[in-house]
């Protein structure tokens, strides 16, 4: 688990649940992924927008910024870019998953969701680890 800087082969984890972030990052590390674990909105925003960030994995319910506001607020900070981004969506959010995607969201996840679909949705975004194109 890592809770300071991102790096270019790290995935930034943003939950702002302290009892679900820990677990999604041992999903993710279990397969391999490393993950940096921002413990606040700010931080999570300072760690994504780090050039060549490998993914960003956004919880889309967090608060204070919401997740659309954060992907939003990311995308103006990297000029329009942002690095490949997972949401986590609970089921029933069509507005949501719109505002998702309309912001540039990869892969969007219904939860429940099995530990595979988590990591084939990070390992799949394009570029992603490695991942082909």
């Amino acid at each position: 688990m890592q809770t300071g800087s991102a790096t270019a082969s790290r995935v930034v984890l943003w939950e702002d649940d302290p009892v679900r972030r820990p677990l999604l990052a041992a999903i993710l590390e279990a397969a391999g992924i490393p993950t940096a674990q921002p413990r606040d909105a700010e931080s999570a925003m300072a760690m994504a927008a780090v050039p060549g960030v490998a993914a960003l994995v956004l919880d889309a319910n967090v608060t204070r910024p919401s997740g659309a506001e954060f992907l939003r607020e990311l995308r103006h900070r990297g000029r329009g870019q942002t690095p490949p981004t997972v949401a986590l969506l609970q089921p029933g959010q069509a507005c949501l998953r719109s505002a998702m995607r309309r912001l540039g969201a990869a892969r969007l996840i219904s939860e429940p969701f099995e530990p595979a679909q988590l990591v084939a949705a990070v390992l799949g975004t394009q570029g992603c680890l490695g991942a082909p194109s």
